[in-house]
């Protein structure tokens, strides 16, 4: 089984980083293991993960779908809103009783 890597992690970029560094960080890359470069079972892998990694980083532009995107098997966004705001009641009756 392959080892799922977050996008930060492949193109080596923070959590925070805007859409302007994520793609500056992925340019030099990809031009270097860009099939009309190089040729090979390895460069286009490597090619193929550097191309997804910024297809992730596009969509997690939004911040609300940052977490959904980089998890493994994300969770449904709605389930984890519909969990936060249950622990947030819970925690309200607990101060106030």
């Amino acid at each position: 089984m392959m080892e799922f890597k977050s996008f930060c992690e492949t193109l080596g970029v923070s959590r925070s980083a805007t859409q302007e560094a994520v793609k500056h960080r992925y340019r030099k890359p990809a031009r270097i293991y860009q099939s009309d470069v190089r040729k090979g079972p390895v460069a286009e892998a490597r090619f193929k993960t550097l191309a997804e990694s910024l297809h992730r980083a596009r969509l997690a532009g939004q911040l609300s779908r940052r977490l959904e995107i980089d998890l493994p098997h994300p969770a449904p966004a709605h389930d984890l809103l519909d969990k936060i705001t249950a622990l947030r009641a819970r925690l309200q009756r607990a101060e106030a009783g």
